[in-house]
């Protein structure tokens, strides 16, 4: 699973972790959830995905509603080879905030794991969708269509993420 040491260094990149969207300010315990999701997200960019785990646990003891312990428990579930526990907390995170992109990708990546690669798909063109300049989108969906046999869709994938690539690289220089 090399393909979750690059989500690895991307958690925080994402703008999500420890940052929920609320209209009124966040109580004591959503504030005490939200720290105990960053230093999830710490403990997991060293790969100590049982620790992150058990963080995420108890944000969400404190916070059930919150998101991004949901989502970030799943990518500990992802790494440590638990793709239907990674599944359940990457769907429960869509249901409470269906515009959660890296739900979908990560979901994506644990349906690939599980061969389901009709769902990884599904998942991997709503991550499009919401984020369509993103080239991870196209590789994932890439080798999930490669997977699949369908070659064309799969090179047409890896072709759109190169340039994706080669435009935000470009953009830097």
């Amino acid at each position: 699973m090399a393909r979750l040491a690059v989500l690895a260094l991307g958690l925080i990149v994402s703008g999500l972790v420890g940052a929920q969207d609320k209209d009124s300010k966040p109580t004591r315990k959503e504030q005490l959830a939200s720290k105990l999701v960053t230093e999830a997200a710490d403990l997991m960019k060293q790969m100590e995905w049982g620790k992150g785990i058990r963080k995420c646990d108890a944000a969400l003891r404190l916070d059930p509603d919150n998101v991004n312990a949901r989502w970030m428990r799943g990518l500990g579930y992802l790494k440590t080879n638990e793709p239907d526990k990674a599944i359940a907390d990457f769907s429960d995170a869509i249901k409470r905030d269906a515009k959660m992109a890296p739900s979908y990708r990560d979901r994506g990546l644990a349906y690939v794991d599980k061969k389901e690669l009709d769902k990884a798909i599904a998942d991997f063109n709503r991550y499009i969708s919401l984020r369509p300049e993103d080239p991870n989108g196209y590789h994932e969906r890439g080798l999930a269509y490669q997977a699949k046999g369908v070659k064309e869709k799969a090179e047409a994938d890896f072709r759109k993420a190169k340039q994706l690539e080669e435009r935000a690289k470009a953009k830097k220089d």
